[in-house]
């Protein structure tokens, strides 16, 4: 019977459009800014290294001394470790995963909602009934 009710859950061809546009402009958002955020610490990473590769230019030529050296190298190296920290953290967190495939997989999940029902166990029934219905289902 619950299946049944899901079967009527799936959306209309003019709701299934709508739903697409705004997963498409949500995806769109948030890729782009990690895109944006990887590039600018990428171009920030490149800066830094420019600047200990002259750090190191200026002790071989003489222009400072290792003791001046020192504590420049070592907040270089400190600012490089969190850039690419802040770096990996980014690259962990995004999926190479395109639109498309997400909104297939989307659309699947919508259209056989009531397969997913009757292929799951207890605990999946539940946990697919409160995904669906978060606050419940009341009925008189």
């Amino acid at each position: 019977m619950f299946a049944k009710v899901l079967e009527e859950l799936v959306p209309k061809e003019n709701r299934l459009r709508v739903i697409e546009e705004c997963f498409r402009e949500a995806w769109a958002r948030r890729n782009g800014t990690i895109i944006d955020d990887r590039a600018r610490l990428q171009s920030q990473l490149a800066t830094l290294q420019q600047r200990k590769s002259r750090t190191f230019a200026l002790v071989q030529d003489g222009a400072i001394t290792t003791d001046e050296f020192r504590p420049m190298h070592e907040e270089l190296k400190a600012e490089i470790v969190k850039v690419e920290a802040a770096l990996a953290g980014i690259d962990a967190d995004y999926q190479v995963l395109d639109c498309d495939t997400a909104l297939g997989y989307l659309e699947y999940r919508m259209y056989n909602q009531d397969l997913s029902w009757d292929q799951s166990d207890a605990e999946g029934k539940r946990r697919l009934a409160k995904q669906i219905f978060p606050s419940g289902i009341t009925y008189s």
